[in-house]
């Protein structure tokens, strides 16, 4: 199958620079019809929404497992791999295009293994919590001062003579959140018929996700009016866990039958923004909707609009992409446009191909 694609060079004039940032149990508690929310949390992200293009992703897991999503979508993978040793990845193929490929995390660089993988993964530096310390100290709840940074690097490397990469981890979201006081004195959420741990949660949860979506939208002005062209992709990793009987509470059933119910267990959304340099190289506007996809194809839907045909095993992928959009390991999927828990014959035999492809490039290197 890789024999019939080759390795796409970037062309030249549509080199653009990128910041991926991957944000912490992000997602739109909104759009799953939780009445009781306060406009003011999403407004920062219904700003964005307006002029970026937006999907929907459907993790693999839910309130844990942040490394699962990010190998996954680094390496266009449908499950996550094991990296012991140095690994083929789309990290590598911007390498190969003369990319500096840089990242961060604010927590502990030993943390699943994060500073060894990264670098079999391919990136030529990536910064921990001890380049983070002085300025988030230490804290989980950081995105204030750890986001600032993090633009801050990627602006200084988009002046070098080499296009970037960078991408970033996020640890604001992260649970558990306290179910026994209000962390800020902001009313977030009023809903009702509700257990007080319940209302003390989706508080503290959503008071979180919005100080980072204030902090994004301050941070992505400063990218506007840069002569770079820029694009920014954004996405939440997962959904919170709220606890062990918040959702129940809220109403929501997590119901794997339906393809409603798969969105409000998995769903996050993403979006790639882009500032006027970067849409008038790609002569793209970068609105409207992008579609719902398994995190393995992330990297596809950005190379799609960055008008990049990529390298042969994503060439590979996007034709299984076509049929199977969306792969969740517990075995629910979208073959042609419906949602299935049991695949057509022709869908098993695309699922095998792709499995044997990434099996393939992880032993290739």
């Amino acid at each position: 199958m890789l024999s019939s694609h080759q390795d796409a060079d970037i062309p030249t004039d549509r080199r653009v620079n990128i910041l991926a940032i991957q944000l912490e149990s992000f997602c739109d508690l909104d759009a799953m019809g939780i009445s009781g929310i306060s406009p003011d949390v999403y407004r920062p992200l219904r700003s964005l929404q307006e002029e970026c293009l937006c999907g929907t992703m459907i993790a693999n897991v839910i309130g844990g497992g942040t490394i699962y999503t990010e190998r996954v979508i680094l390496a266009g993978t449908t499950k996550m791999m094991e990296y012991t040793k140095p690994a083929w990845s789309y990290v590598r193929y911007l390498k190969g295009q003369g990319y500096t490929c840089i990242g961060s995390h604010p927590n502990v660089a030993s943390f699943y293994s994060r500073s060894t993988v990264m670098g079999h993964l391919g990136f030529d530096s990536f910064l921990f919590a001890d380049y983070f310390k002085p300025i988030t100290d230490g804290k989980w709840r950081c995105d204030s001062t750890y986001l600032p940074e993090v633009f801050r690097i990627f602006r200084e490397n988009t002046q070098g003579d080499a296009p970037v990469f960078s991408f970033n981890i996020t640890l604001q979201g992260h649970g558990p959140y306290h179910d026994d006081r209000y962390d800020t004195g902001d009313q977030f959420w009023s809903g009702s018929n509700v257990s007080d741990s319940t209302k003390y949660i989706m508080n503290n949860y959503l008071s979180l996700i919005a100080e980072t979506q204030n902090v994004l939208i301050q941070e992505i002005d400063s990218l506007r009016s840069l002569e770079e062209p820029v694009v920014v992709l954004m996405y939440g990793d997962h959904k919170p866990w709220l606890g062990d009987n918040v959702y129940d509470e809220l109403g929501i059933s997590f119901d794997l039958s339906m393809k409603e119910g798969l969105i409000d267990y998995l769903g996050t959304p993403y979006l790639l923004w882009a500032n006027d340099a970067a849409k008038e190289s790609l002569s793209n506007s970068f609105s409207g909707s992008a579609p719902m996809i398994s995190p393995g194809y992330l990297m596809n839907v950005l190379f799609d609009n960055l008008g990049w045909k990529g390298p042969a095993y994503m060439q590979c992928i996007n034709n299984i992409r076509e049929h199977l959009p969306v792969i969740y390991k517990n075995g629910c999927y979208i073959e042609n446009g419906k949602y299935t828990r049991s695949l057509s014959s022709e869908g098993e035999a695309l699922l095998l191909q792709f499995e044997s492809l990434q099996y393939y490039l992880r032993y290739r290197v």
